[in-house]
């Protein structure tokens, strides 16, 4: 069974990006091609197929979602590049917990609103206490001025 890594639009329902006309499956497409430059992309539409040309990193477009086969950090890349492409800002992840931990922390650092998920790297870390200071050492390390006697001698 083939594992499968996800990004979706969080709630199709939600308003889309305001534009003056909609966008047709040519004109994304057009959009892709010039937007996806390390991507051999191949469209059946309604969907649009994406290889990436130097890894065996592949993605689908399937309009309201993107699918990837590897989970690899081109293939996270790649699809929050679609997702800008798409005008989409709050997206969520679906897949092994390494995958979601890893695109959802790319996505917050590129912008994106995450919904309904947490994500470690989202929590500022808390520091860590500050050392106690050491105790001085009292042995002395050379003469006391004003006493005759030797302090390691008895």
């Amino acid at each position: 069974m083939e594992m499968t890594n996800t990004m979706k639009r969080s709630d199709p329902s939600e308003e889309t990006p305001v534009r003056t006309r909609p966008r047709s499956f040519d004109e994304y497409l057009r959009e892709v091609e010039k937007g996806m430059g390390d991507w051999s992309i191949v469209a059946n539409p309604p969907e649009i197929e994406m290889t990436h040309t130097t890894s065996t990193s592949r993605l689908i477009d399937h309009g309201d979602r993107v699918e990837g086969g590897t989970g690899s950090d081109v293939e996270i890349d790649g699809m929050l590049d679609l997702a800008a492409l798409k005008g989409w800002t709050k997206i969520r992840f679906e897949g092994p917990d390494n995958f979601v931990k890893r695109a959802s922390a790319k996505a917050i650092e590129r912008g994106f609103d995450l919904y309904d998920q947490q994500v470690d790297s989202s929590v500022p870390p808390v520091p860590d206490p500050l050392p106690s200071p050491e105790p001085e050492d009292a042995t002395p390390d050379a003469e006391v001025p004003g006493t005759d006697a030797d302090p390691h001698l008895d």
